[in-house]
């Protein structure tokens, strides 16, 4: 299983560093259209106006605008993917249902799943859900071969 299929997949057990990377990457896919403008403009360069481009037509900021919503769609629904399933597999790893998860929207329990999945540790060795993400990253390493080094005659020209 390729590293992309291990962060896809709901299957199996994840550590907390993997729930707090995909919630990182998530954010920062969430928050791009609103800070696109604000970096640029902090660091001292104009702010790319589509304006210029369509130089002030209505119908081209219109064409721009949807251009700009369906490209921030298809970039949130893997996103979105990414984050549930390391959040599943999150659960997975305390041992817990990926329903577990549903407890967030609950506004006052919504601290008891924050805390269990975003801060404590995952089970030791084999749980319902499988073997632990580290056990079975080490499992998988091929030993290393030490390097061919393969001398070369030198030539003069």
């Amino acid at each position: 299983m390729s590293n992309f299929d291990r962060l896809a997949s709901f299957q199996g057990r994840g550590p907390v560093s993997t729930l707090w990377w995909a919630m990182a990457g998530a954010t920062l896919v969430a928050l791009a259209p609103v800070s696109t403008d604000g970096l640029l403009s902090l660091v001292g360069l104009p702010a790319w106006s589509p304006l210029a481009v369509f130089e002030g037509s209505e119908a081209g900021w219109a064409i721009w605008q949807q251009s700009a919503s369906m490209a921030y769609l298809v970039a949130l629904v893997p996103t979105t993917w990414l984050l549930l399933a390391a959040l599943v597999r999150r659960c997975h790893d305390r041992d817990r249902s990926g329903a577990f998860a549903l407890l967030l929207l609950v506004p006052v329990v919504q601290l008891w799943p924050l805390v269990e999945l975003g801060l404590l540790r995952g089970e030791d060795g084999e749980n319902s859900f499988g073997l632990a993400d580290e056990m079975l990253a080490f499992e998988e390493l091929e030993p290393l071969q030490p390097a061919q080094v393969v001398p070369t005659p030198y030539v003069a020209s």
